[in-house]
This record gives structure tokens, sequence and C-alpha cells, in this order.
């Protein structure tokens, strides 16, 4: 009997062995097939939030030039070729402080279109008027009034200065 027992055992052990790697193989089987599945959702996926990607982009570049346009009609366009303010200095030599001529030309160049701001020094007989415009020393010289720069002499012209004294200072 103990010999029929252990054949037995030995029977079952290999059929059991059998059916365990029969049992393995349709599991394998099924295995690829989930990958399969789970591959394609991924793919699928990547390409909802590739399209997701871009929807936002666009969103932003037609936001940007919603801005840009408002801004445009709020504010003015832009001008790329806009010429910086800069100091434009007269400088008046040989002047008193309570001067006629100084104080209409200050005056008059405070009120001046394009001219931004504008300060007055004064030392030692020198008389510094600062005027911050866009425009270049000759066109702010030329936009005074006649009447009052005829009370000056100029001496000197440049880009950004204009050299001045009173003509009765001669």
């Amino acid at each position: 009997m103990k010999l029929k027992t252990k054949i037995t055992a030995l029977v079952l052990l290999l059929v059991a062995g059998f059916a365990f790697s029969q049992n393995t193989g349709e599991t394998e089987k099924k295995i690829p097939n989930k990958a399969g599945e789970v591959e394609s959702r991924v793919e699928e996926t990547n390409q909802q939030i590739d399209t997701t990607i871009t929807s936002i982009d666009n969103t932003i570049d037609g936001a940007k030039e919603a801005v840009t346009k408002v801004s445009e009609i709020l504010f003015g366009k832009k001008d790329k070729n806009k010429v910086s303010k800069s100091n434009i200095i007269i400088l008046i030599s040989s002047i008193a402080y309570n001067d006629e001529g100084l104080t209409l030309l200050y005056n008059d160049i405070s009120k001046a279109n394009g001219a931004k701001k504008t300060t007055k020094t004064f030392t030692n007989g020198v008389a510094i008027i600062t005027i911050e415009s866009k425009a270049t020393a000759d066109a702010v010289w030329q936009n005074i009034q006649n009447k009052i720069r005829d009370k000056f002499e100029i001496d000197a012209i440049g880009e950004k200065e204009i050299k001045i004294f009173p003509k009765k200072a001669k």
C-alpha cells in the first residue's frame, strides 16, 4: 500500500505540475493583452495631453493679441522709431538773475510743446536752463519767440547744448 500511495502521490504531482504549466501559459497570454491595452490607453492619454497643451498655447497667444490691441486702443500704438527724451542745456553767461530776457526765455521754453520738464539754476552770473525734450537744441531755439531770441547772441549750438549771452553784455 505504501507503494500505491507513493505512486499515486507521484502521479498527482505530475498531473498538478502539468496543469500548473498549462495555467501559467494562459496567464502569460493574458499579460501581453493587458499590456497592449495599457499601452493604447497611454497613447490616447498622451494625445489628449498634446491636444490640451496646443489649445492652451493658442488661448495664450490669443490673449496676448487681445491685450496688445486693447493697449493700442487705450494708449496708442507704440512707435519703435520713437526718439527718447533727453536733456538740452541752455547756458547763458554774463547775465543777472533778475534779467528780463532770462525770465522771458525761461517762461517761453517752459510753455513750449515738447518740453516735458524745465529747470533753471543760477551761479555767479551764469544761468543754466535744462529742458527734457525729444527735440534737438536747434529745434528748441527755433521755437522760441523772435522777440525773446533777439535779446541774446548765440555763442554755440550743439545737438544737446546752446551757449548764449545777452546782447547788451557784449
